[in-house]
């Protein structure tokens, strides 16, 4: 039996069997790739916040994608569309909420001036389709409550918009992905698990 120590045991965070030991680790990865695409956005003066922010989701679905592949190689060879679509829900689902409590703490300690360049920008909107949004009914309103809603942004509901799109984001990839990368049982191997000897 292998000694299960914390650098080469068998059961180890970096090399662990454990679907969400791994989709952690390729969730904190994408967390950290996406932080370092936003400080890069800020420190051009660009508001991460707004449409710039999508630059940071390939990030995510490249994970989610790399998450699957490696498991599958390394440590489930027969891996199928049950266990590769469960692993890339866990690896979306604590990306987004990691990326959402992210960016909280990065809205409120960025400079303001790029959450006013983040409410210029939806303004900037608003009234670019101001005149068809006016022509339906209650379309005043409407107009009225948006331009209050981004009067009164606030970190939390940046967050929660992100949280939102970054879970839609990543659950498509990691459907395509899982009926991709999915292998069929063979009859001899145990339903979605066959890992390699230790070595290979």
């Amino acid at each position: 039996m292998e000694p299960s120590n914390l650098l080469t045991g068998p059961d180890t965070w970096w090399s662990s069997a454990n679907l969400l030991r791994h989709a952690a680790r390729y969730a904190a990865l994408a967390v950290g790739l996406t932080l370092l695409t936003w400080l890069v956005l800020a420190l051009s003066g660009v508001s991460p916040y707004g449409r710039r922010g999508w630059l940071s989701w390939p990030l995510l679905m490249w994970c989610v994608v790399a998450g699957l592949a490696t498991y599958r190689r390394r440590r489930d060879t027969v891996m199928g569309f049950r266990r590769a679509l469960q692993l890339a829900a866990a690896i979306t689902g604590l990306a987004a909420v990691g990326s959402a409590v992210v960016l909280v703490l990065f809205v409120l300690v960025a400079p303001a001036g790029l959450l006013i360049g983040h409410q210029a920008e939806l303004r900037a909107m608003l009234e670019a389709n101001r005149a068809q949004l006016i022509k339906l009914n209650g379309g005043v309103a409407a107009y009225q409550q948006s331009l209050a809603t981004v009067a009164n942004i606030s970190a939390t509901s940046i967050a929660l918009d992100d949280l939102i799109r970054r879970l839609f984001v990543g659950l498509v990839t990691g459907l395509l992905a899982a009926i991709l990368l999915r292998k069929a049982t063979p009859d001899d191997a145990e339903p979605e698990r066959a890992p390699r000897p230790p070595g290979v």
